[in-house]
């Protein structure tokens, strides 16, 4: 025992047994801030990786439901760059004063509603819930729907969001408007308002679009799916 606690006594130690444990020592002292920084630099590389994937998603989204906003403004303007659909709403907003100088068709809403019905509503590829138009004062002359694609709805637009946005927008030369309209219940929807111009530069009336949100806005808004949810 007493030859045990000697070899145990610090300073009777042999001396390879001293450099031996400074040596892990120092090496102990290195490692530590070492893990430490590798640690936190690992932890920062994790939170960046993070962030970027959140503002990719963001990103991609974003752009998703852009593309699909622009594709819907372009049916219906495409729609209404046809001579014929435009012969037919101007002759429809021009009904009250039609005569044959004009040279436009008697057009008839359901004529109108039926032409919203086969191309900017068809079922299979239509990215619009409803579609009708407006004269200038803001009355609904013609307008057809997904679920009832006949039949005139009644009633005056002037003062709400849409309308006031697109009579604003034609005053300041602008014939294209995209406005949420607020619904009942606080949610809201995308009307896409395009106005008619006259020869003398006046607005005789608007076609507006609501954009199906199905269609347009709910595709662009899904996660990857090797996106932790």
């Amino acid at each position: 025992m007493p030859r045990l606690r000697s070899f145990l006594d610090a300073r009777n130690a042999p001396i390879w047994l001293k450099l031996l444990v400074g040596l892990g020592l120092v090496v102990l002292l290195l490692l530590i801030p070492a893990v430490l920084v590798v640690r936190s630099a690992t932890d920062d590389i994790a939170s960046q990786f993070n962030q970027n994937a959140v503002s990719s998603l963001g990103s991609g989204q974003s752009t998703s439901v852009s593309n699909a906003i622009a594709q819907a403004r372009t049916t219906l303007d495409t729609f209404l760059l046809s001579a014929e659909n435009q012969r037919l709403a101007q002759g429809l907003l021009l009904a009250p004063v039609n005569t044959s100088e004009l040279v436009l068709p008697r057009t008839a809403p359901a004529q109108i509603e039926a032409a919203f019905a086969a191309t900017l509503l068809n079922p299979a590829t239509g990215l619009y819930d409803s579609v009708r138009v407006l004269d200038r004062y803001g009355n609904v002359v013609a307008s057809a729907a997904t679920n009832n694609i006949t039949g005139i709805l009644s009633g005056n637009e002037a003062g709400q969001a849409t309308f006031e946005a697109a009579r604003a927008g034609a005053a300041e030369g602008r014939t294209q408007t995209l406005t949420v309209a607020p619904l009942p219940g606080g949610s809201g929807a995308l009307d896409y308002a395009v106005a008619l111009i006259w020869r003398d530069g006046r607005p005789l009336g608007y076609v507006i679009g609501r954009m199906s949100s199905p269609r347009v806005l709910y595709p662009g808004l899904r996660f990857p799916a090797e996106f932790p949810r």
